[in-house]
């Protein structure tokens, strides 16, 4: 009793409950001017404080992102996670919706043990409070790109050692279809944007069980045509290729898709002028896919055929030695390099990437 009176006459903001005065007022005065009229003079009652606040799984999300989730238990943390994703689903992607539904969680075979599990009800998923979707549709794309960072908050809010079937990170991960499908839509450069931070920030977050769902689930393919053919996710490949170029599985797929090529054209700056600016990570990237232990033999294969033997070496061993040498001219027994040997290496380079993205589309 002491703790919902402190809670009344006090001001409080938490990702499951804000509360302040402003609120405090307007129930007041709604109480003296409709109190008498019992329990049907609430229906339709809006705090104006909420009514544009997104509030998905009984957590308001703008709270979320600026406070963090410090405030939520371990299963609370997944219960949300599980509530944002289902809200992405229905708002942004329908067809992926079952997808994103049927998350793994541990013991359960359907939908009604996931209800059970989560202790909440399909409709209660996207618990907004206002039907804001009737009158503005830009508060579509604000909702949803929001939802998203709190998913990104929510995974980097679990500990790294532990990550059961049910966290977050293996729920993002059991719905990259959904994900995926947000990357390929260009519409929205916002969603797209977000999508891709999300899958960044579970790459590094969990990067086996991420490079092996994307390897395994026959997204990496998706990954690089959305790439070539959306564009502005060259920063966001190269950093999930950074995170997950080690594991062999993923190592093949990106060299099936000849994603090894974007990455060169990215680290010599020719891959659209959204690759500017990003050639030290691109080379870093092709560096470790390189290095990798069961694959990487036959991308240096690849780059052989590109690049001169001088420069090869370079690239494997010293990043920032390599885009010098690409900036300057050198003649010697190792190698012979020029402006003239650049503009040639470009000039292939766009056109294979040229002919690549035109088959993406």
């Amino acid at each position: 009793g002491k703790v919902v009176a402190s809670t009344l006459v006090g001001n409080c903001e938490r990702a499951q409950l804000v509360w302040h005065e402003r609120m405090r007022n307007q129930v007041l005065e709604f109480l003296r001017n409709r109190g008498e009229e019992g329990l049907e003079a609430a229906d339709g009652f809006l705090l104006e404080a909420l009514k544009n606040e997104l509030c998905v799984g009984e957590t308001h999300i703008r709270v979320l992102l600026e406070h963090g989730a410090s405030d939520l238990g371990g299963k609370e943390v997944a219960r949300v996670g599980h509530c944002l994703l289902q809200f992405v689903a229905a708002k942004a992607v329908p067809d992926e919706l079952e997808s994103a539904w049927r998350v793994p969680v541990q013991g359960s075979t359907g939908e009604a043990d996931v209800a059970a599990a989560w202790g909440v009800k399909p409709e209660e998923y996207s618990g907004r409070v206002g039907p804001r979707y009737l009158w503005d549709p830009a508060w579509y794309v604000r909702d949803v790109v929001s939802a998203m960072e709190a998913m990104g908050c929510l995974c980097l809010a679990e500990g790294a050692e532990e990550a059961p079937e049910s966290s977050c990170v293996h729920q993002v991960l059991a719905a990259l279809g959904l994900v995926l499908k947000l990357l390929e839509d260009g519409s929205q450069k916002q969603v797209q944007t977000a999508a891709m931070s999300l899958l960044v920030t579970v790459a590094r977050r969990r990067p086996k069980e991420c490079a092996l769902a994307l390897a395994r689930g026959g997204y990496v393919p998706r990954l690089w045509r959305a790439a070539r053919a959306v564009g502005g996710l060259a920063r966001g490949v190269v950093e999930i290729v950074e995170a997950l170029g080690g594991v062999s599985e993923f190592v093949a797929e990106v060299r099936k898709v000849s994603g090894w090529l974007d990455l060169l054209a990215m680290a010599v700056a020719c891959w659209w002028e959204e690759g500017v600016g990003i050639e030290a990570e691109a080379a870093t990237a092709l560096q470790g896919l390189a290095k990798e232990a069961m694959h990487g033999k036959g991308v240096t294969g690849d780059l052989r055929r590109w690049l001169p033997p001088g420069l090869l070496p370079l690239l494997l061993s010293d990043v920032d030695g390599f885009l010098a040498q690409l900036e300057g001219e050198y003649r010697g027994p190792e190698l012979v390099w020029s402006k003239g040997c650049r503009l040639e290496l470009e000039e292939a380079l766009q056109a294979a990437v040229s002919d690549m993205c035109a088959a993406s589309t």
